[in-house]
C-alpha cells in the first residue's frame, strides 16, 4: 500500500516547515477499505493541522474540489498517494512562488520514484518556463505536484467534474483547468525546484498503453468542450490530425517501441473522447 510512505514523507517535509505549513488535508475519495481509519490515525500523531474529509462521489476533480474548498491558506498544494514528495517540498514551494508577483498556478518536477517503473508519468526539465497562449497545456506541469494560490480557485471555479480519473472522461482534468486558467489571464508555470517523485508502479507495456489511451481519451473530450472557444485547442487538435494520418505512412523500423505509430493511436483516441463528449453534451440538453 503506497498511502502510508506518502503520508510518512509529508511528516518529514512539514515537520522541518511548520513555520510555512498552515495545514494538510486529506481526502477519502470513497474507499472500502481501512484507508480513512490510516488517515485519522495518522492525522492525530501529527504536530501541524490535519484535516480529513470524506468525499464519496467518485473522481479526481471531485476531491480535490472538495479539499480546495476546504483550504483556509493563501497557496494550496496537491500531489497523488502514489507520491513521495521531497524534504525540502515546502520550502521549495515558498521560494518558487516568490519568483512571481500576481497569482500563479504552479507546477513541479516529478521525477520516477521507482528505477524499475517505466519512464512515464514524470516532468523533467530544469528551467522555469510558461505555458504560451498556443502551447497545449497537457503535460506541461501534472497534477501530482501542483499549487496555485488560492484565490484562483474561486477565480477560475473548480475542476471539472467529467474529467479526471473515476470520472466519465478518465483524465485531463487538470489540462482543463490550465485552459480556463490561461483564458482569463492566469500564468501557469514550470518550475523545477519543488519536487516530487512518482512511485506509479506501471512496468508492463500493455499497463503504459491503457494509461496513454485515458489520457489521449480524455483530451479528446476536452478538445470538443474548447474547440470553439480556445484557438490553441483548435491548432493542436488539427496538429494530432495530421500527424496521426502521417503516421499510416511510417516504417515498421520507425515505430514508437511502446505506442507503435504513436501519433495515429493517440488520434484514434482523440477522436472517441471528441465524439464521446459531443455526445454526452447533446444527451445532457434534452
Amino acid at each position: 500500500m503506497a498511502l502510508p510512505d506518502c503520508l510518512a514523507t509529508i511528516t518529514a517535509a512539514a515537520e522541518g516547515a511548520l513555520a510555512i505549513l498552515s495545514e494538510v488535508i486529506l481526502v477519502d475519495n470513497g474507499s472500502s477499505d481501512n484507508t480513512l481509519a490510516l488517515l485519522r490515525n495518522w492525522a492525530r500523531l501529527q504536530k501541524f493541522n490535519v484535516v480529513v474529509i470524506e468525499e464519496l462521489k467518485p473522481g479526481l476533480a471531485n476531491a480535490r474540489n472538495t479539499g480546495f474548498r476546504q483550504a483556509l491558506g493563501e497557496i494550496i498544494a496537491c500531489t497523488d498517494d502514489d507520491c513521495h514528495i521531497a524534504k525540502d517540498y515546502f520550502s521549495s514551494l515558498q521560494n518558487a512562488f516568490s519568483r512571481h508577483s500576481g497569482v500563479l498556478i504552479l507546477g513541479g518536477r516529478i521525477e520516477l520514484g521507482d528505477e524499475r517503473d517505466l519512464p512515464i508519468t514524470i516532468k523533467l526539465g530544469d528551467e522555469i518556463k510558461e505555458l504560451g497562449p498556443r502551447t497545449m497545456p497537457s503535460g506541461f506541469i501534472m497534477g501530482a505536484n501542483l499549487a496555485m494560490h488560492r484565490k484562483i480557485f474561486d477565480i477560475v471555479g473548480p475542476f471539472d467534474e467529467r474529467f479526471g480519473a473515476g470520472a466519465k472522461f478518465r483524465s485531463a482534468e487538470d489540462t482543463d483547468y490550465f485552459v480556463r486558467a490561461r483564458a482569463l489571464g492566469i500564468t501557469v508555470r514550470y518550475d523545477p525546484e519543488p519536487m516530487v517523485f512518482h512511485f506509479h508502479g506501471r512496468r508492463e507495456f500493455e499497463d503504459a498503453k491503457k494509461l496513454y489511451s485515458g489520457y489521449s481519451f480524455g483530451d479528446g473530450a476536452l478538445f470538443a468542450k474548447h474547440f470553439i472557444a480556445d484557438a490553441s485547442v483548435r491548432h493542436h487538435l488539427i496538429s494530432n490530425l495530421y500527424w496521426g494520418l502521417r503516421d499510416i505512412f511510417r516504417r515498421k523500423s520507425s515505430l514508437d517501441p511502446l505506442l507503435g505509430r504513436k501519433n495515429l493511436f493517440k488520434l484514434k483516441w482523440n477522436f472517441i473522447g471528441f465524439l464521446f463528449f459531443v455526445r454526452e453534451s447533446i444527451g445532457s440538453d434534452k
